[in-house]
């Protein structure tokens, strides 16, 4: 068997590696592996150490073959001015938005050392000391995902969602400029967190979603294929809910793989559109399934999402923070037991 690292790049790549890869490439952090590991919010989402156990938390608790750094929503639009509210009693807790930080699009920009604005730095220094855990104790086998939220969202955030799509309609010049700038700090943050170990990129961009499909083959799909030839390592594209309408148009963004949503869009419209043109990554359902469902409902989605032809496994979205940590274990189960049943290969 090649290692998970190999497994997943091999995949992306659109090689067959003779198995279904064991790498599950999306991951937020759940409140049980936060008390296995004594790190909680709002400290994993700003220090590095226990950023760096909660992802590792992924592959040691949830036995997925694969980490992922970081997962907040909020890490670029926070350095970029955006106030962001955390609460100190709140364990699990998110950071959320609060208000944006720029009044006008034409005033978006970021100084050179944009890099140095918290919490850019701790993501960097979580991503090394993971790096190094897994160099010493995997001998380097399991893949560090880096994590960006698209330049859509970002700017959206960034200048307020309604008048980012105000100005897809009415100045699409304008949402031009600010795709165009918020995608140089999409291009420097990605390629900074490879410098410190990073393996593949995933890049979350939902507020995509709300998207015409001229809209997205005009004005974003440019700004993707910019991303895209700007950061060399193999690239996956998530956007959430319905994105059947945007099918077509996703194998064009130069990125190697898309995470869908279901069942907001459906598997076999997935499959049917973008299979050899794109890898597809998904979809266990986060809160029907993985935080409300059993295990052998986990087990079941999971291989229905396997036998429909998806490419790699992960949830729909990020994990709801009261998810059972024995579903987060049930899709690697599932591949387990898909793989033994199938192939013939049995887990190491």
């Amino acid at each position: 068997m090649y290692t998970p690292k190999e497994e997943i790049i091999k995949v992306l790549k659109g090689e067959d590696i003779g198995y279904y890869p064991r790498p599950i490439p999306v991951f937020t952090p759940t409140v049980e592996m936060m008390r296995q590991r004594n790190a909680f919010f709002p400290a994993g989402n700003y220090e590095a150490a226990p950023m760096a156990e909660l992802a590792l938390a992924a592959h040691e608790i949830g036995r997925w073959h694969c980490i992922m750094i970081p997962w907040a929503s909020t890490v670029e639009m926070e350095a970029l001015g955006c106030e962001v509210l955390n609460r100190d009693d709140d364990i699990a807790g998110y950071p959320q938005f609060k208000k944006r930080a720029f009044e006008d699009a034409n005033e978006v920009r970021f100084e050179t050392d944009i890099l140095t604005k918290r919490p850019f730095p701790a993501v960097m220094e979580a991503t090394k000391i993971a790096r190094k855990r897994i160099d010493e104790d995997y001998e380097g086998g399991i893949p560090i995902v880096s994590m960006t939220q698209g330049p859509f969202t970002i700017a959206g955030y960034t200048i307020g969602i309604n008048e980012m799509f105000k100005h897809m309609i009415k100045d699409r010049e304008r949402a031009k400029r600010v795709l165009d700038v918020i995608s140089d700090l999409n291009i420097i943050y990605a390629n900074e967190m490879l410098q410190h170990g990073g393996d593949v990129l995933l890049m979350s961009d939902p507020a995509a979603e709300g998207l015409t499909p001229k809209q997205f083959d005009q004005i974003v799909l440019p700004v993707y294929r910019k991303i895209a030839a700007g950061v060399s390592c193999p690239k996956m594209l998530h956007i959430c809910g319905k994105t059947g309408k945007l099918l077509d148009l996703i194998p064009e963004t130069g990125f190697d793989g898309f995470s869908f949503d279901y069942p907001a869009v459906d598997v076999s419209l997935v499959t049917t559109k973008l299979k050899g043109r794109i890898r597809t990554i998904g979809s266990v359902p986060t809160v029907t399934h993985l935080l409300e469902g059993s295990e052998e409902e986990v087990i079941r989605i999971t291989t229905f999402m396997m036998e429909s032809g998806v490419d790699l496994l992960s949830p729909s979205c990020g994990l709801p923070q009261y998810t059972p940590t024995v579903n987060v274990q049930a899709m690697a189960k599932a591949i387990e037991i898909y793989n033994e049943r199938q192939y013939g290969v049995k887990p190491s």
